[in-house]
């Protein structure tokens, strides 16, 4: 028998108890990572459309890259910048954060949901967090971060340096 939460009460409960109440909350889970992709991947949609919307037809119509100093800036960015002085089209911070970067760590972070979402739906079928398909996606999900923490820094690196 499991003594669940002494503090509360004495009642134990046996395991075939603790297991359906694990089911339940990763079915939970579950339903919460799933609104966390529908809402990522309208975010990256979004972007995709914002770069076919106003990044390809602006390079068509005169606007060029170019270093620009912004008056509230703390340095040079990179942007769009047509010939009529029109507001630049940021693509380079000082910082070096870019909008691909932005776009890759979109992509990164579905990636993560949909690995949360498999480690959830592991837990639900086999009842056992500590399964070996639920450490292999946690070492994938580790490895995903990793990858978005050198990546996009390299990347802004490379297109700033």
């Amino acid at each position: 028998m499991i003594r669940w939460n002494v503090s509360k009460s004495n009642e134990a409960i046996d395991r075939e108890q603790a297991i359906a109440k694990l089911r339940k909350l990763t079915r939970y889970c579950k339903w919460g990572t799933i609104c966390t992709i529908v809402a990522l991947a309208l975010g990256l949609l979004a972007v995709i459309a914002i770069y076919d919307l106003l990044i390809l037809p602006s390079l068509s119509q005169g606007f060029c890259l170019q270093s620009v100093e912004l008056e509230a800036s703390e340095g040079p960015i990179l942007a769009l910048v047509g010939t009529n002085e029109q507001t630049p089209l940021m693509l380079v911070a000082h910082d070096g954060h870019t909008a691909i970067g932005s776009g890759m760590m979109a992509c990164l972070a579905l990636a993560i949901a949909l690995s949360a979402y498999r480690f959830f739906s592991a837990i639900e079928k086999a009842g056992r967090p500590f399964d070996l398909e639920c450490i292999r996606i946690l070492r994938q999900v580790g490895h995903l971060f990793l990858i978005g923490g050198v990546a996009v820094k390299l990347l802004g690196a490379i297109v700033t340096g």
